[in-house]
């Protein structure tokens, strides 16, 4: 009867609990050091002509034990290859008016998308404490990216603003 009552109770409080988002992580073999991940949202999207695959921009977020890191994935129709050298910057429009400024942290060259017209590539960010209270307190509103191709502007829609604050507060 106590088993019984103890399952039923068990049961009733998994239940009733609210679900929790799990993070995805991974361990590096070397170091044994854990990094926690969310998963990529989408920021931005422009249809492209019949011929393109339009303009994408999707965020995730990293967290080791040496802080926050923003990944930006980049999909353009653009047919010429850009590449994102260490140190270029990004900037971040806030609501508030503030521009959080980063900067690149690794050489990453554009590939061509599998259908032959397009381009994508990753861009990563260190984030530091004061960046992340910001982005969680005030929805983003216009993402600069720098690039050897020239600049790629993305002005977010409202319902998109909250997606990286939305990221961080997972942590």
């Amino acid at each position: 009867m106590r088993f019984s009552l103890l399952l039923l109770l068990i049961l009733a409080t998994s239940i009733s609990a609210p679900a929790q988002k799990k993070l995805k992580h991974s361990i590096d073999k070397n170091t044994g050091d854990t990094t926690f991940y969310t998963g990529e949202d989408r920021l931005y999207t422009q249809a492209g002509a019949t011929k393109s695959i339009g303009e994408i921009l999707k965020s995730s977020v990293y967290k080791s034990r040496n802080g926050f890191m923003l990944s930006l994935f980049i999909q353009t129709g653009r047919t010429s290859v850009f590449s994102l050298e260490q140190g270029d910057p990004a900037e971040l429009r806030l609501e508030d008016g503030t521009i959080i400024p980063l900067r690149n942290l690794t050489d990453n060259s554009s590939r061509v998308s599998s259908m032959g017209y397009g381009c994508f590539s990753y861009a990563y960010y260190r984030l530091l404490s004061d960046d992340v209270e910001r982005l969680k307190s005030s929805p983003v509103t216009f993402i600069r990216i720098h690039t050897s191709g020239g600049n790629m502007d993305y002005s977010l829609k409202e319902k998109f603003g909250d997606v990286i604050g939305e990221q961080l507060g997972k942590f």
